[in-house]
């Protein structure tokens, strides 16, 4: 995104204050993560030279296979995306064509800055596009997602100048239906997440009323993003700068587990500061595992082997919801 003003402003040294600027209140707003600068670091290191989601995986820059298959994800899971991408880019390929093979002068454009705005919408979906490919996530590309009908916008205004005659006359009936369209689309969208909402939220009370029931004395180990209320204020801890301590000391005492596993880079997590949280667990009391559906049993036991020390770990599913996110039963010889 900071591509596009770099594109759109005139003169370096305009382009040399919007920097200026870009990187002063960059140091103002990390300033509170300051205490997990090393942590960040080392997760956008991962993100660059590792070819798995947050910077897991092997270390491999880019995956052939993985990438393509995104690059297609990227364009039909959201339809509106890939007509807007597709249009500016056929818009720009033409002005580039006009341009240097047909020698055509651009001054009859009466807004030039509307080619400059063009260019720099197109350069960052493009740049987007390809680093959502490495690690896909539909949500990845929300802000390419916002230049949609900005871009769709601008090419429209680009070809009304190119071609004043034929589209003058009927502007404003094509924009008011194509927003019209929109607007009926986006409001179906929202009630539908909406609703979808709701399951999601009833499905995962069911897990955590089903362990509570079936299951109240286990050891329970939430992963980060599974269904229980407990797992999002234990990680959220970690990011709690100089008072990481003190927030984990409250939350040991308040909540019921003190053990927690990070499926994203299959560590354990512990609140209190000297953990007896292991030693519960090679004492062979039962054990419960929510592990969300990014998870992977098979790292989890292999890191539960390399703490217990126990060799021969089986499990079994007892639950798995609607969410694809399983409750497993432990056990450790």
């Amino acid at each position: 995104m900071l591509f596009i003003p770099m594109i759109i402003l005139n003169g370096y040294k305009n382009k040399f204050l919007y920097l200026f600027f870009i990187l002063i209140f960059f140091v103002i707003f990390i300033l509170p993560g300051i205490y997990n600068i090393e942590y960040f670091l080392n997760w956008v290191e991962g993100l660059i030279l590792k070819e798995g989601k947050h910077g897991k995986g092997g270390a491999n820059i880019i995956d052939p296979g993985s990438f393509s298959k995104n690059l297609v994800n990227v364009f039909t899971k959201d339809i509106l995306f890939a007509v807007s991408y597709f249009t500016v880019l056929s818009t720009f390929v033409y002005l580039l064509y006009a341009k240097l093979i047909q020698k055509k002068d651009f001054s009859f454009i009466k807004s030039p800055v509307l080619t400059r705005i063009l260019t720099a919408i197109f350069t960052a979906m493009t740049l987007q596009i390809i680093i959502v490919s490495k690690h896909y996530a539909q949500y990845y590309i929300i802000p390419s997602f916002m230049l949609s009908l900005t871009g769709l916008y601008i090419s429209y205004l680009i070809i009304c100048e190119l071609y004043p005659g034929k589209f003058k006359n009927n502007a404003k009936i094509i924009y008011a239906g194509i927003m019209s369209a929109l607007i009926i689309w986006f409001s179906y969208q929202i009630v539908s997440s909406y609703f979808e909402g709701i399951e999601q939220s009833e499905d995962a009370m069911s897990m955590v009323e089903y362990i509570e029931k079936k299951y109240p004395d286990y050891i329970i180990i939430p992963s980060f993003g599974s269904a229980n209320t407990e797992a999002p204020l234990a990680f959220a801890s970690q990011y709690a700068g100089s008072r990481r301590e003190v927030y984990k000391d409250i939350l040991e005492r308040k909540l019921r587990s003190d053990i927690y596993f990070n499926q994203w880079v299959n560590e354990f997590y512990y609140l209190p500061v000297n953990p007896n949280s292991v030693s519960n667990l090679k004492s062979g009391k039962p054990v419960l595992l929510q592990l969300s559906r990014y998870g992977s049993i098979k790292e989890f036991r292999n890191k539960l082997s390399e703490i217990t020390g126990y060799k021969n770990i089986e499990y079994k599913v007892i639950f798995t919801n609607e969410n694809n996110e399983s409750v497993y039963e432990i056990l450790m010889r």
